[in-house]
């Protein structure tokens, strides 16, 4: 939206580079008309077209005259769309993250020769802040989407899982803990392990933990008796 603001333009566009890298997709439209129903979306392919080329070049690239402009590759998906909404500029920055391009940001303007240098380091300049945004809220999908994954894995387990911390205060047990010893999880956070430990091995228990603790190894094999809560 400030692209479309600051550029003085008809709309503006936010297009996504498909997972294969071979098209920008779900295109997200800015100011002067509404989003087109994802039917009416046109996937360009990179290398044609103004955003395709941006993307091809990691570089903003722009026309002030589209349709008659042939120092781009044309196709009649992208050319019937600009035909469509009477738009003669446009202007395309690529959106590149650490691993590589994502996408581009664009502006229309049904003027001829709307945009010029001064409006390419601008757009630039928000590209890469857009690119910024994007990049951080994929990887927070990616996280949220790893951290249920590993929820359902935990609570589906018929294992008991686990942790504490060094000094043996317990962070988190899942729901089975119940089912062993009578104890529901929440009742036993924030106390340490040994509640759970029965007596008869509890020394040997204490210096095992001593030992994993001190050792830091990936992997240890510790058998003990739990205590139940009745």
């Amino acid at each position: 939206a400030e692209s479309v603001r600051l550029r003085r333009a008809e709309s503006g566009a936010l297009q996504q580079l498909a997972p294969d890298g071979a098209a920008l997709v779900d295109c997200r439209r800015m100011g002067g008309e509404p989003l087109d129903p994802p039917e009416l979306d046109v996937t360009v392919p990179v290398g044609i077209g103004v955003s395709g080329r941006a993307v091809e070049q990691r570089a903003v690239s722009w026309t002030g005259d589209y349709l008659e402009d042939a120092s781009f590759r044309h196709a009649a998906g992208t050319d019937g769309w600009i035909t469509g909404r009477g738009y003669r500029s446009q202007m395309s920055a690529p959106l590149v993250a650490a691993a590589g391009p994502i996408g581009a940001l664009t502006v229309y303007s049904p003027r001829a020769n709307a945009f010029d240098a001064d409006d390419a380091e601008l757009l630039g300049a928000l590209a890469d802040q857009a690119a910024i945004a994007v990049a951080n809220a994929r990887l927070y999908e990616q996280l949220e989407s790893s951290e249920r994954r590993y929820r359902h894995l935990v609570e589906n387990s018929p294992d008991t899982i686990w942790s504490a911390t060094a000094d043996g205060t317990i962070t988190y047990l899942s729901e089975t803990i119940e089912r062993l010893s009578g104890w529901r999880p929440e009742e036993l956070i924030g106390q340490h392990f040994g509640v759970l430990v029965h007596p008869d091995s509890r020394s040997r228990m204490t210096e095992e933990w001593t030992g994993l603790v001190d050792a830091a190894q990936p992997e240890r094999v510790i058998r003990f008796h739990l205590r139940h809560r009745d």
